[in-house]
């Protein structure tokens, strides 16, 4: 069947069936689709938007968080930052991880620590 944004926008039955037989994910995506929020951000792979971020510098990482929510969620583990630091430099001394441990990774990645 072939309808129109506004048919879909406006008939509750239909994206009713859309969210039985395809999931609620896929409705909330085709409606926001037919509202004309096209975000390219949203469609791209977790990893693919971390490993973007791994090539900022630390004051970038801070703008993009303030613009993408996105990034922001991505950005909210531990891991992530650690993560970060680790690829930044190539090895990390034994003072660092402890330093992490008590303030964060994100900290010691946005702070610049003495990492070397």
């Amino acid at each position: 069947m072939r309808r129109s944004h506004q048919d879909l926008l406006g008939d509750a039955g239909l994206q009713s069936e859309i969210a039985r037989v395809f999931g609620q994910d896929v409705l909330n995506k085709t409606i926001s689709l037919c509202q004309g929020n096209f975000n390219d951000l949203e469609r791209l792979p977790d990893a693919l938007l971390q490993h973007i971020q791994s090539f900022l510098e630390p004051k970038d990482v801070g703008q993009l968080l303030r613009v993408s929510r996105r990034f922001w969620e991505l950005s909210q583990s531990e891991g992530y930052w650690e993560k970060a630091v680790r690829q930044r430099y190539s090895t990390v001394p034994d003072e660092v991880v402890t330093l992490a441990s008590s303030i964060g990774w994100k900290l010691i990645f946005i702070s610049g620590a003495d990492v070397h």
